[in-house]
């Protein structure tokens, strides 16, 4: 674990170890975007919360292992792609960025059960009545989505 350091740079994923399961770089001084297209297929858990990284996230669907992303408190901009979602995600939490534009919840995996995009500036609609059955936790406050709200058909864990 590299977590609760000075760590800065950027992080070239490609570079990382073939086997590598975790990465937990967290509470440093990183920079730059988050691209997992080259990262290794072994990854599981990548937490980079509260670093200075300030890009894109460019997703990677092929990184079958990847079940949970931390990349909160960070100044990460753009929209994460729904569709390019890691097949087997069960928890995203890009809390307290400045991801922007719509998070349509129908195109993302329905192994995703936790999702905390809260403090950010998505401005779309948003179609919770869309979403997997299988989710257990939502946090989008402090955003600006508008809209009409279904609630018919909200999972009984909400």
């Amino acid at each position: 674990h590299l977590r609760n350091n000075r760590f800065e740079g950027q992080i070239d994923f490609s570079m990382l170890p073939d086997t590598i399961e975790t990465l937990e770089a967290s509470e440093n001084f990183l920079k730059g975007s988050v691209d997992l297209t080259k990262c290794p297929r072994s990854i599981q858990r990548i937490d980079l919360f509260t670093n200075r990284l300030s890009g894109t996230v460019t997703l990677n669907k092929s990184l079958n292992r990847l079940q949970h992303l931390f990349l909160g408190a960070n100044q990460l901009h753009g929209t994460p792609d729904a569709k390019t979602f890691p097949v087997n995600i069960v928890l995203f939490s890009g809390a307290d960025n400045k991801f922007h534009g719509e998070f349509p919840l129908s195109l993302l995996p329905k192994s995703l059960k936790v999702i905390q995009v809260q403090e950010n500036m998505f401005d779309e609609s948003l179609a919770v009545d869309l979403m997997s059955r299988r989710m257990e936790e939502l946090s989008f406050f402090q955003n600006k989505f508008s809209g009409s709200l279904n609630l018919r058909k909200l999972p009984s864990c909400l």
